[in-house]
């Protein structure tokens, strides 16, 4: 880098110095031309100034006084230029000094020539004549020489600038010609040693893609080895995040695989061993309809290719054989990659939880067979006992008769809740969709809770907008009179509860406001699930209104509720047996008419629970 650095600096510098001497003779024939035009201009003033001489001689009249003024007044003004022209050059100063004595001597003898002349010495007249005829000539010949001398710069300078020219273009074509080989060799250079570096960057990237470790490590600052420096992070980075992945695959429970578009098993983990009885090498390239079972075979190319017709995930069941023959379910989450022609699968052992159903199901069937009847047998018993037809009881017989008879009475509606909602979750609940105004469901909710509002002092506002909705009016009833019943019932005494009807674009939000507590966010989820109930001490209800009371949802939400007993609860606090199962059934239904339901609250400052349902519109057009 320095060779080509040094030779620039010479190469301009050089250039320089020829364009400055180029300038400088240039001027020097400019000056040399000023020189002469000057001397040219005094000799020819000195000679019309002297031109009378030789008449003054014959006997006739010099020029008059005026006139002789005059060119003597040019001849100083021009000498005065001569002088300025010549001042940074001190020979021609002294030729100058010289030329100007000689020209003030012979002015001065021409005055006396003119003096004489006039007093008509002529013998007087005739030597001084010849004195300033010889002055004279000594001037003419003093500028004669100088002006040669000024001629023969002029004459060489065109000579001196041809010569300043032609080593100027040769400077300049000898400095492209440099430029060019250097740059020549330095592009070489330079791309010889790029080449190097980029080959290395390029080894380092061939050895990751085939798993290798990398190779030298570029050294310096500059972008290639910063590259470097960046792939080897990189490559790090991928090299344990591909450890962390086969570590993931080789613990993880559920068998993950992926299929090409013929079906074909082409990765599997090592779960498969566990779950399936195979061992990893033993299905690769095997078909998976090879270990369906064959009633379900069809079933899952259905879904298989509806995946990659649509390009969208896909979750199904079936059932798989083992290597030992036995039968194991599976749930399948399937998704088809386009770009690499893929399907990527998870498949979870869905055994337990299918024996789970089983059992879910075998005990709905006995709560409806084994228990509801029973009960129902025994709740017309006690209706029969409290009408007396058995005979009379005393006072503390009867309390304790309208007890259990509560008591069998929330036991029945706790399992009509339970087939409920089984029904509704295993999709044999049938919906008889209307459109419907839902204020008209809050009102007819209202007047069924007007006695139970009453009771507890609440004052119901009833929303001031209304809305169509496509439900089934009977379900739907059942989720409004659920959440407005709860708002009553565990609202403070003298408070008040507000139902509003709201339009959200394509959506209709109907809020149920109490003024209570308000829920912990951490419960706020809990709420709609089963068996689900707020642990908190609820405040017993005085006269006093100041004290803070309860939300609508205390009785909602926390660990696993026990069942009711039969206890008297303190004097004072509101009487409840709650379920658990009173929300869970609202989001089933909800979720039937594809709404949503939640709550927003903010501890001590209320709740407000919320159904999002979709518009006539919106449900019409599916």
């Amino acid at each position: 880098m320095l060779v080509p650095v040094a030779f620039e600096c010479v190469f301009v510098g050089s250039l320089f110095y020829m364009l400055r001497q180029s300038e400088l003779e240039f001027n020097l024939a400019e000056h040399a031309r000023q020189v002469s035009m000057h001397l040219n201009r005094i000799e020819r003033l000195l000679m019309a100034i002297t031109g009378g001489l030789p008449v003054l001689q014959n006997g006739a009249e010099i020029h008059g006084p005026e006139r002789y003024r005059i060119f003597k007044s040019r001849i100083d003004e021009e000498f005065l230029r001569l002088k300025m022209s010549v001042k940074d050059d001190p020979e021609l100063i002294a030729c100058a000094g010289k030329i100007e004595e000689s020209l003030n001597e012979t002015m001065f003898m021409m005055e006396g020539v003119k003096n004489v002349w006039t007093l008509m010495d002529k013998v007087k007249s005739s030597s001084q004549f010849r004195k300033t005829k010889g002055l004279l000539d000594d001037v003419t010949d003093q500028m004669d020489l100088m002006m040669v001398q000024m001629q023969k710069i002029e004459g060489e300078s065109p000579r001196r600038q041809a010569e300043n020219r032609a080593v100027i273009k040769e400077l300049l074509m000898l400095g492209l010609l440099v430029n060019i080989l250097m740059a020549v060799v330095l592009a070489f250079q330079f791309n010889k040693d790029t080449v190097s570096r980029l080959s290395i960057v390029m080894e380092n990237a061939r050895n990751f893609a085939e798993g290798k470790a990398l190779g030298l490590r570029l050294t310096g600052n500059d972008e290639i080895a910063a590259l470097d420096r960046a792939f080897s992070v990189m490559a790090a980075n991928l090299n344990d995040l591909s450890k962390r992945e086969k570590a993931l695959l080789s613990n993880a429970a559920d068998v993950i695989c992926s299929l090409d578009d013929g079906g074909i098993i082409t990765e599997v983990s090592p779960a498969c061993e566990k779950v399936w009885g195979y061992e990893a090498s033993e299905i690769l390239s095997m078909r998976l309809l090879n270990l369906v079972v064959p009633e379900d075979a069809e079933m899952t190319m259905q879904y298989i290719e509806s995946s990659k017709a649509t390009n969208t995930e896909s979750s199904f069941e079936n059932r798989i054989t083992r290597k030992d023959a036995s039968v194991v379910d599976m749930l399948w989450s399937l998704k088809w990659s386009p770009e690499e022609h893929t399907f990527f699968c998870v498949a979870h052992d869905n055994t337990e939880r299918k024996a789970a159903e089983h059992m879910k199901q075998d005990f709905v069937s006995m709560l409806s067979h084994d228990l509801r009847s029973p009960l129902s047998s025994v709740q017309a018993f006690f209706a029969l006992v409290d009408r007396h037809v058995y005979g009379s009881l005393n006072e503390k017989g009867m309390t304790k008769v309208k007890s259990l008879e509560t008591t069998i009475s929330w036991l029945i509606e706790l399992i009509g809740d339970l087939l409920d909602i089984n029904r509704i979750e295993a999709g044999l609940s049938d919906l008889d969709l209307k459109v419907v105004s839902l204020k008209n469901i809050v009102v007819k909710a209202d007047e069924a809770l007007d006695a139970l509002a009453g009771q507890e002092e609440i004052l119901t506002h009833l929303p001031a907008q209304d809305a169509d909705v496509r439900v089934d009016r009977s379900m739907f009833s059942r989720v409004v009179t659920n959440l407005l019943s709860n708002a009553i019932e565990f609202a403070p005494r003298h408070s008040e509860v507000r139902i509003e009807i709201e339009k959200l674009g394509d959506w209709v939000e109907l809020r149920v406001i109490d003024q209570g507590k308000g829920i912990a966010p951490e419960q706020q989820e809990a709420i709609f699930e089963k068996f689900r109930q707020v642990r908190q001490m609820r405040q017993v209800r005085d006269k006093d209104a100041t004290q803070p009371f309860p939300s609508t949802a205390d009785h909602l939400v926390g660990e696993e509720a026990n069942l009711p007993t039969l206890t008297d609860q303190p004097s004072g606090e509101k009487k409840r047996r709650s379920s658990g199962l009173g929300l869970a059934v609202s989001k089933a239904i909800v979720q039937q008419h594809r709404g949503t339901i939640g709550v927003r609250s903010v501890p001590g400052e209320g709740s407000t629970f919320w159904v999002r349902l979709p518009s006539v519109e919106r449900a019409a057009g599916g």
